[in-house]
């Protein structure tokens, strides 16, 4: 049975903690130089400036948040420590609003919302120099850092939402690589998902396929890596739900399970042609999938990785060949080796 999400798994914590910065600001009005208001009207007029500048708060939180985790902002909100990073802005912005009316209740309150709520967020972001040497390097600089303890929380708060992030990819990402257990399947599904974003700019999207295709031809990462990087872009540009879906689809027209049996496993042809066949063989093998495979710049970097993996004398040359068969896998593809070593093996001896 398909696992489903609980309905209010993103609504649950903001809900929370915006109960929480409502008390907060009913809490510290009713601590106000003029005492806890009477009547309802009173009330809300006399809580509406906590609220605003509590709002701003939380709103340059979520602009962090948002910045910082560009692919997952959602994500990143309803996250814990997002939640206790947005928190904390709103709080802080809210108490410092009841010190300063405090002891200044004649400050214009419009002008004293605006300062605080904007102009205390950009302070505790702000480093100041009060001397700087003549030199012009930073070692011996005189300054003042009003945000540094806010900044070891941001920084706490960047890393735990990140490995979160990760926990939350990787089954994503696995369950796209088996899926499409080809390196050209998962590119074509990446090279879709770029082309179909429409926010993306002609020059951006070039920089993404091309990024793409250097991930692809890459001949010293090993397969595994390749198709596991290849997803995660499909995860990060399409988000969870386009990746979900090329899942469902994917699974649609699995193969039957007698078919699926009957495919070579990777890493037993390689072994087998490491084994098999001397380095001579191997690099004559290699060469020939350079020729079917690649063109261009590209074919002359695979001719040097293989021709210098066979050349290498300071390896071990069962280095060598394993290192050989593995790009033949990779590159021409599983058939094409398996169909090679099938040939070997069945040429007589």
């Amino acid at each position: 049975m398909k696992r489903r999400r609980a309905p209010g798994r993103y609504a649950l914590g903001p809900i929370l903690l915006a109960l929480l910065l409502i008390g907060l600001s009913i809490l510290l009005t009713a601590l106000g130089p003029d005492g806890p208001p009477t009547g309802g009207r009173a009330w809300l007029t006399a809580v509406v400036p906590y609220l605003v500048v509590t709002l701003l708060g939380v709103i340059v939180g979520l602009a962090e948040l948002a910045s910082t985790f560009a692919d997952y902002p959602m994500d990143a909100v309803v996250s814990g420590w997002g939640l206790g990073l947005v928190g904390l802005n709103g709080m802080m912005a809210a108490i410092v609003f009841a010190v300063v009316r405090f002891y200044a209740p004649e400050t214009n309150l419009f002008l004293l919302v605006l300062g605080v709520g904007i102009g205390f967020q950009a302070l505790i972001r702000t480093k100041f120099t009060l001397a700087k040497q003549f030199s012009g390097g930073e070692g011996g600089d005189l300054s003042l850092n009003l945000g540094w303890l806010y900044e070891q929380f941001q920084a706490l708060c960047k890393t735990q939402i990140d490995q979160a992030l990760m926990r939350r990819r990787q089954p994503m990402v696995q369950r796209l690589v088996e899926r499409y257990p080809s390196q050209l399947a998962l590119f074509n599904m990446a090279y879709y998902t770029v082309v179909a974003r429409r926010t993306f700019t002609p020059e951006e999207e070039a920089q993404q396929l091309a990024e793409l295709t250097r991930r692809l031809q890459d001949p010293s990462l090993p397969d595994e890596v390749i198709r596991m990087t290849l997803a995660l872009h499909i995860l990060e540009t399409g988000g969870e739900g386009h990746a979900r879906a090329l899942i469902e689809a994917a699974s649609r027209r699995a193969p039957p399970a007698a078919a699926a049996a009957e495919m070579p496993d990777r890493e037993a042809v390689t072994r087998g042609l490491a084994e098999r066949l001397d380095l001579d063989a191997l690099k004559g093998l290699a060469l020939e999938v350079v020729e079917r495979v690649a063109a261009g710049d590209v074919r002359d970097e695979w001719q040097a990785y293989v021709e210098g993996t066979a050349d290498d004398a300071a390896s071990p040359e069962p280095v060598r060949r394993t290192s050989l068969a593995r790009f033949i896998v990779d590159k021409g593809g599983l058939a094409f080796a398996a169909e090679r070593l099938n040939a070997v093996a069945e040429a007589p001896s």
